[in-house]
């Protein structure tokens, strides 16, 4: 829906498709939250289960996908502002992030499938300290190679931009012509 059938004044088939599934979503948590308010109504217990089920954050995850999809669906149907139907789109493209986050939490459960994103969290530990000691290093050299092959520049996000994209691709061995580095 969001990569080809994304219609900006109107609704897709894959729309429809989509809205039935969030509609479905909703009354799912609707159905828990009923179930939650019924069995506190028959026992006493310390904690609620409303509570609990408000405590969990793969509910809220829940709650937060079917809150951002309607509101992308409902700003979306609503107004034709190009500004707002961006703001929709971003709706649903948060939405469906959530939505993958959440994908992963029930891949968990699995066995291979488990086992296989705990070691890809012990990975991305491992490489997220990496990277911003890479970050540092990157950093002292785009400063000071900036200021040597272009002194006295005027301060602008657009020098800010060219410090770190001059840099970034030194990394990569993509020296530029006019620097004089060929």
């Amino acid at each position: 829906m969001l990569l080809f059938d994304y219609k900006e004044n109107g609704v897709s088939q894959s729309e429809f498709a989509v809205l039935f599934w969030i509609v479905n979503k909703f009354v799912d948590e609707f159905q828990q939250i009923c179930i939650a308010v019924y069995r506190d109504s028959k026992r006493k217990r310390e904690k609620s289960f409303l509570t609990e089920y408000g405590q969990d954050m793969w509910n809220r995850l829940d709650l937060l996908i079917i809150l951002t999809s309607f509101l992308g669906f409902i700003v979306k149907l609503l107004f034709e502002d190009d500004f707002l139907q961006g703001f929709a789109k971003i709706m649903f493209l948060v939405s469906y992030i959530m939505l993958n986050i959440r994908v992963l939490n029930m891949f968990w459960t699995s066995e291979f499938l488990g086992s296989q994103l705990v070691i890809i969290q012990k990975k991305i530990k491992i490489t997220s300290a990496f990277m911003a000691i890479m970050i540092v290093i990157m950093m002292c050299y785009n400063v000071v190679d900036y200021a040597l092959l272009y002194p006295n520049t005027e301060f602008t996000w657009t020098e800010i931009e060219n410090i770190f994209r001059n840099g970034y691709w030194t990394l990569y061995g993509d020296f530029q012509e006019d620097a004089g580095m060929l």
